[in-house]
């Protein structure tokens, strides 16, 4: 009988942080598909500390200098949902997004809604320093939700009954939601949404992305740095934040 060597696994290395809400989509999507991987930590290039080096390969394999970027044998791609995509095609195990034509577009028709509407939104509210530009990302930010609520309506998942890269796309929102209200989100989102966000805090990926008290105060006081600084540029009062 002759035996046969079984194959290495594929080395994986992802390129990201726990801060960057794009990294935290690879994340969820190297730990529901059970990937193992290497973490090299990359801040985002605002919280990079002074003096900080990116690793050269970091450098010379992602085009505009962003996280989050992974590399599988040797092979690098950068930018989440076409990372997402990727690992679909080269990794083995459940993947993310359908086979299936119709499903395939419908996924990633959502996942795209996530990035061009939901993110939109929640940047509005991380990034505003006036309370018109925050109170207005705080409705767009919940009347997204109602478009998502939707979609939650005939399954659990925002693209059909199992977990796809649309879900993967919508989990930093999940991460953040705290975080948010601390800092301007004040519209009720919708109900099935947030129910969403319940069974993917059920998921196993979801211990891989959750943040800790000191990481989401972290950036909760840059988030009011920044504020003030505006703030003080334009000669106004610094918005006061729940904290």
């Amino acid at each position: 009988m002759t035996e046969t060597t079984p194959s290495p696994s594929p080395s994986v290395t992802l390129f990201g942080h726990w801060s960057c809400p794009y990294s935290t989509r690879v994340s969820f999507a190297l730990g529901h598909r059970g990937i193992a991987h290497d973490l090299i930590e990359v801040p985002p290039t605002k919280m990079r500390p002074d003096g900080f080096v990116p690793p050269v390969e970091f450098t010379e394999h992602s085009p505009l200098g962003e996280i989050p970027m992974v590399e599988v044998d040797g092979t690098y791609r950068a930018d989440s949902l076409p990372i997402i995509e990727w690992l679909d095609d080269c990794l083995d195990g459940a993947p993310l997004v359908p086979s299936d034509p119709q499903a395939r577009a419908m996924a990633l028709e959502r996942a795209r809604f996530v990035d061009e509407v939901v993110f939109s939104a929640m940047i509005g509210i991380y990034y505003g320093t006036d309370e018109e530009r925050i109170a207005s990302s705080s409705r767009a930010l919940a009347h997204a939700t109602e478009q998502l609520g939707s979609w939650l309506r005939a399954t659990h998942w925002l693209a059909g009954p199992a977990v796809t890269i649309a879900d993967a796309a919508l989990v930093p929102l999940w991460v953040r939601l705290e975080l948010l209200e601390e800092v301007g989100l004040t519209d009720r989102l919708d109900p099935l949404a947030l129910e969403h966000r319940q069974r993917c805090e059920e998921l196993g990926a979801w211990a891989s992305i959750e943040w800790t008290d000191a990481e989401r105060r972290e950036l909760l006081d840059r988030i009011l740095a920044a504020r003030a600084h505006g703030e003080e540029r334009r000669g106004g009062p610094v918005q006061a934040i729940r904290s």
